[in-house]
């Protein structure tokens, strides 16, 4: 089974060499195929949404595929790393919430702001968090 990354992959390289023929050029800086990009993201995930795999109303919805920890998004945005090196504890600390530092030339942190000691393989989205109803009008 194709992967929404691999289907937006195929998608992306599929437009670019399609576009000239119907008269259509497309911008420079979108030409070469960025998963961590904003465009990239929109990408996975209106293929993700046509597989049935995403609903940004559904926190399930987006759990569904780890991607390599090379196409996180280097922005700070939190996500959820998988460490592998972490086994052998009492609790499974091989998932934790991470973020790209630029600090020493890029580091991931947790959401405690300290640096990761292990190396992250791969990531996904963080759940979109539930609705918070607030108390009276």
């Amino acid at each position: 089974m194709i992967t929404a990354l691999q289907l937006a992959t195929e998608f992306h390289e599929a437009y670019e060499r399609l576009a000239p023929y119907f008269g259509y050029e497309t911008r420079p800086e979108t030409r070469t195929f960025s998963p961590s990009s904003a465009n990239g993201q929109l990408m996975i995930a209106v293929c993700q949404t046509l597989a049935g795999t995403f609903c940004p109303n559904r926190e399930n919805d987006i759990m569904n595929e780890w991607k390599p920890i090379e196409t996180a998004p280097r922005d700070g945005t939190a996500v959820l790393g998988f460490l592998p090196n972490r086994s052998g504890y009492v609790s499974d600390k091989r998932y934790e919430i991470i973020s790209w530092s630029g600090w020493g030339g890029g580091v991931w942190d947790n959401a405690g702001g300290y640096h990761v000691s292990d190396s992250p393989t791969h990531w996904m989205p963080l759940p979109v968090p539930p609705a918070i109803q607030k108390d009276g009008p």
